[in-house]
């Protein structure tokens, strides 16, 4: 299966009034490892959309274990937990580099399978491949 890495430096913006990551901050961290797994899968959100497929969320979780805090390096690290018949899940694992890689935070996105009509439709072959990381993800 396939899987990705994020190197990302905690911005001002990313912060809560304690001065710490604001928890949805992290679904934006996830968001940054979907894409760029889907990029390692020799895929693009776009090549997805124009082949009638959408990947919207639906179920997310995080667990925070850890704070961080502005300017600290984070490295975000995302897999496939599994591929269903019709959707997709990641596990989304954040480590703090400044902190020897502590785990900081953990969570779970699903993505289901629909096409442009929003129904629910099978996840492709070519899709499925291209995640797995098997060399027929081109068809």
């Amino acid at each position: 299966m396939m899987s990705a890495e994020v190197l990302i430096q905690v911005q001002f913006y990313d912060t809560d009034s304690l001065g710490i990551i604001y928890y949805g901050s992290y679904y934006r961290y996830f968001e940054a490892g979907f894409l760029k797994l889907l990029k390692n899968a020799g895929l693009s959100f776009s090549e997805i959309h124009k082949r009638g497929i959408y990947l919207p969320a639906t179920l997310s979780s995080c667990n925070y274990y850890s704070p961080s805090t502005v300017e600290e390096s984070l490295k975000i690290a995302t897999t496939i937990h599994s591929l269903g018949y019709a959707s997709v899940a990641f596990k989304h694992e954040v480590f703090n580099m400044d902190r020897k890689g502590k785990l900081v935070a953990q969570g779970h996105t699903r993505h289901a399978c629909v096409s442009t009509d929003w129904r629910v439709t099978p996840l492709p072959d070519w899709l499925k491949s291209a995640l797995q990381g098997s060399s027929k993800s081109k068809g």
